[in-house]
């Protein structure tokens, strides 16, 4: 999906539909669950929202996949807040949902495997709101996981500390001309030997498996031999996904995904696959917009 200039003309109009002269201090408070592309798509739907409604927005990713607060990695943004605000709220702040008013700073999230998504513990009401719907209350949270193509429209707003920028623009330029493969093997599974065989005539140089998985990199290795240049090492993560798996090096972990996302992204062929569960990583998904978007790369990583 290209953001092309119709895409930035529909942003700039839904903008001047909505605007609003003075702000009215409400906010959407969001709190993306799960990995990197469910957690950017959590937060576009809540961006939109928040426009449209004329609240601010507030992301905090501490209980994301990230498990650590963009605005390590990300400059300040002019689209929404960087973590909670709840010590700016008053106690008396409405919310809704209703059951958690003088409770955001106390209430625990729970999985719900009848909805497939995050509950309040105590109520079991889902923990999210009606995107469709008016609210009068102060504060809007919305704590929930789910992916999609979107995820491409928020990672464009942002902008990369100068640091993780430089880094990640040294390692592709190093790179020269490679091919890519990401491979998922943690909650969802593949059968990446099977892969690696049908691209073995594919790839005539270099390469560079991302993965999430400490076998298939070793696999990997074996396999690609000469070939294959491992920019990181994948940890031992004892089958945990990445967003479920929490580092003692929080942010060396952060930095490496972001780090897989760019040079999947900047490859010159980027090959992924289905997984055994019959679905395509987020991750993969994301990969594949950033790639199809050079503009959004090289404002980010330029």
């Amino acid at each position: 999906m290209k953001l092309t200039i119709i895409n930035q003309i529909k942003e700039l109009i839904l903008k001047i539909i909505y605007w609003h002269p003075h702000r009215t201090g409400k906010i959407v408070f969001c709190r993306p669950r799960g990995g990197l592309n469910d957690m950017l798509c959590q937060i576009e739907k809540c961006r939109i929202y928040a426009i449209k409604s004329n609240r601010d927005l507030w992301v905090d990713t501490s209980l994301s996949g990230l498990h650590d607060c963009l605005g390590n990695y990300f400059e300040p943004s002019k689209v929404f807040n960087f973590g909670s605000p709840i010590k700016k709220l008053c106690n008396d702040s409405s919310c809704f949902p209703e059951c958690l008013t003088h409770k955001l700073d106390s209430y625990e999230a729970d999985w719900d495997s009848s909805i497939m998504n995050f509950v309040d513990k105590e109520t079991r009401n889902p923990l999210t709101f009606d995107f469709n719907a008016h609210y009068d209350e102060s504060v809007l949270l919305h704590e929930q996981c789910g992916g999609g193509d979107y995820s491409i429209k928020t990672l464009a707003l942002l902008q990369l500390k100068q640091d993780i920028k430089h880094k990640i623009k040294h390692i592709i330029e190093n790179l020269g001309r490679y091919d890519s493969i990401h491979i998922r093997n943690t909650d969802y599974t593949t059968d990446y030997k099977y892969f690696f065989d049908k691209l073995k005539d594919k790839i005539n140089s270099k390469v560079v498996v991302c993965t999430d998985d400490f076998n298939c990199q070793q696999y990997a290795k074996e396999f690609w031999g000469s070939k294959l240049v491992v920019i990181h090492n994948v940890p031992d993560m004892a089958g945990l996904p990445l967003h479920e798996f929490k580092a003692t090096d929080q942010y060396t972990l952060n930095l490496e995904v972001l780090i897989d996302l760019f040079v999947l992204a900047s490859s010159e062929n980027f090959y992924s696959c289905i997984t055994n569960q019959g679905v395509a990583s987020g991750f993969a998904l994301l990969a594949e917009s950033l790639r199809s978007n050079p503009k959004i790369i090289k404002k980010l990583i330029n």
